[in-house]
């Protein structure tokens, strides 16, 4: 999702000009390529069918726990996965936008804009 800052970021970073307001825009840049990088290598794909601890998550995408483990709180912190009870799940937004599956599909956009 992208940076959206609220109504005191605004007066600080763009109308008052306190702030280096270009800062949003590397956010932003930071949160595609952590998505990207969750579509890569399948992790939405992975959780499709129900919440997964991080290890469950690692061994379905062939990656590193404590890599996926990074990649999970990231991609929660965007709000793309939930965590509860140490187990991650998509939220309604990626299962129906980010999933192979699902006829709404758009993680090509990803690979696109991403290469």
């Amino acid at each position: 999702m992208p940076l959206l800052p609220n109504s005191l970021e605004r007066l600080l970073f763009v109308n008052l000009n306190i702030g280096p307001a270009p800062l949003l825009d590397i956010f932003g840049a930071l949160g595609f390529r952590v998505v990207w990088a969750a579509v890569r290598l399948g992790v939405f794909d992975a959780l499709a069918d129900g919440p997964l601890a991080p290890a469950e998550v690692a061994r379905q995408v062939n990656a590193d726990e404590r890599g996926i483990i990074a990649l999970l709180q990231a991609v929660e912190s965007l709000g793309y996965v939930r965590m509860r009870d140490g187990r991650f799940a998509n939220t309604s937004m990626t299962t129906k936008w980010l999933v192979s599956a699902s006829p709404t599909n758009f993680s090509s956009g990803f690979h696109y804009w991403g290469e």
